[in-house]
């Protein structure tokens, strides 16, 4: 039997929000982005206005 792989759920933007702000809240100085959070803010792009995004 194959394992088939699902698309994850589409996040709000007042979700990816809120995981940003816990990022920032608990992140050491100068990390980067984790590569989740810049996936997430590049799918909330295509699906809606730059500015509401950013």
């Amino acid at each position: 039997m194959s394992h088939q792989s699902y698309p994850a759920p589409r996040q709000s933007i007042a979700e990816v929000e809120q995981q940003f702000a816990h990022w920032r809240q608990t992140r050491a100085q100068k990390s980067k982005i984790p590569d989740e959070l810049w996936a997430s803010a590049v799918e909330l792009a295509r699906q809606h206005p730059i500015p509401q995004v950013a």
